[in-house]
């Protein structure tokens, strides 16, 4: 017996498919006593039929049959992904050289030629089953290889998500403290300038009264006096404003009212909307709910969403225009069973992308030029703002509009 032989043939199950009874039964002999399981088939349909109901381990085909030759039934087991893989070994009388080319080119594994020895019948089987065998378990070691392969993608891809997220938080993390270091340094220069302009500005004041308290009740200079000292107080409240934006304010949050923040902030930057000729509007109610929140830092938010409002109408319209304007508006709306306030800074100037839309909250991505902007305001804000429990998020028509709207919580009670 022969190596081949020598494997656990009982377990193995052949279809034999001759159109010869004798030949029939001398294989289906000769492969039972070597312990095979065997279906016998008469012709090419019948042996089709078989295989669709069961897939044997190998098929001994006979070539010359009626109607459907062997080279046939090869063709339509090899088309079908179901018979594909089984060996085909070709049996028959014809043993010249084109013969066994044809048998192998519709897909048989081997040819054995009438009259045949039983011996080279089974060490012929037992050959392409060992074969199949190897091939079956080279296949799957392949499929165990490829999952143990695609696992360690899997938790590569996860890990360098994880890594880009952690950098992400990092950087966030730094852009936040360079601002923070930023504010800090402005809040004590600002300190030191505000400290030099509120001493001239309440001279100022003092010798305006000095003079109104002198004149004549129906002197006309009384009117400048007046003049003076209320000029003189709106350059001092721009100085308090100017303050408490530069200085970082750290402590717990407060209860405030969004429409002295966004008063707050518009005396700090309706001037320079003013110099460029853009119409201001504003409809923020007294009367809604009161927010929590860190003043400075809503105020921060809101003054870098009106800048860039600026330079986008500056942008498209570089000298006066009807459409030329920038409108804050605040309403009250509800979500989820929640009370929210949306503030919302509105211009029609150039608009955003949607690839810019995309990237422009991450940090240092910016359209401006390098040494007009540092990619951080709208990431600090948005951060800011999701630190408040809020949203801050854009609608945009490129050439047409953009909206930003600032949702924050309404306090509880």
């Amino acid at each position: 017996m022969t190596d081949y032989e020598k494997s656990e043939n009982n377990a193995h199950e052949i279809l034999v498919v001759d159109d010869t009874r004798i030949s029939l039964r001398l294989l289906t002999r000769i492969l039972t006593n070597h312990g095979y399981l065997v279906r016998p088939a008469s012709d090419g349909p019948l042996a089709l039929k078989s295989v669709a109901v069961k897939t044997p381990d190998l098929i001994l085909l006979d070539v010359k049959m009626p109607g459907m030759d062997g080279y046939e039934v090869c063709r339509h087991l090899k088309e079908d992904a179901h018979s594909r893989e089984i060996p085909v070994i070709f049996i028959s009388g014809l043993g010249d050289t084109s013969e066994k080319l044809k048998g192998f080119t519709v897909g048989g594994v081997d040819y054995i030629t009438k009259p045949f020895a039983a011996e080279e019948v089974l060490a012929r089987i037992g050959m392409h089953l060992h074969l199949r065998e190897l091939n079956e378990r080279l296949e799957e070691k392949v499929r165990e290889r490829t999952e143990r392969l695609s696992t360690a993608n899997n938790l590569l891809k996860k890990e360098i998500v994880e890594r880009k997220r952690m950098e992400k938080e990092r950087r966030d993390s730094e852009a936040r403290l360079r601002q923070h270091q930023k504010l800090e340094s402005i809040g004590l220069l600002a300190g030191g300038v505000a400290h030099e302009i509120n001493n001239p500005i309440n001279g100022i004041m003092n010798y305006a009264q000095l003079i109104k308290d002198r004149l004549n009740p129906d002197n006309s200079l009384i009117e400048f006096a007046d003049e003076i000292i209320i000029e003189t107080d709106r350059v001092a409240a721009i100085v308090r404003n100017l303050l408490a934006f530069a200085r970082y304010e750290n402590n717990a949050q407060s209860s405030a009212r969004i429409s002295n923040i966004v008063e707050s902030s518009l005396s700090l930057i309706q001037t320079v909307i003013r110099h460029d000729q853009i119409l201001l509007e504003t409809d923020v109610p007294d009367d809604l709910p009161w927010i929590r929140c860190r003043n400075q830092q809503i105020r921060q938010v809101l003054m870098n969403l009106m800048t860039n409002a600026r330079d986008a109408l500056n942008e498209k319209y570089p000298k006066y225009h009807e459409n030329k304007k920038l409108k804050i508006f605040s309403h009250i709306f509800v979500k989820q069973g929640n009370k929210w306030i949306r503030t919302t800074v509105e211009d029609h100037g150039s608009g955003i992308t949607p690839e810019v839309r995309d990237r422009m909250f991450d940090p240092f991505f910016s359209t401006k030029p390098r040494e007009n902007g540092t990619g951080l305001g709208l990431s600090i804000s948005y951060g800011i703002v999701k630190e408040h429990h809020g949203l801050l998020h854009v609608e945009s028509e490129p050439g047409q509009y953009t909206q930003f709207h600032m949702d924050l919580p309404v306090l509880d009670g």
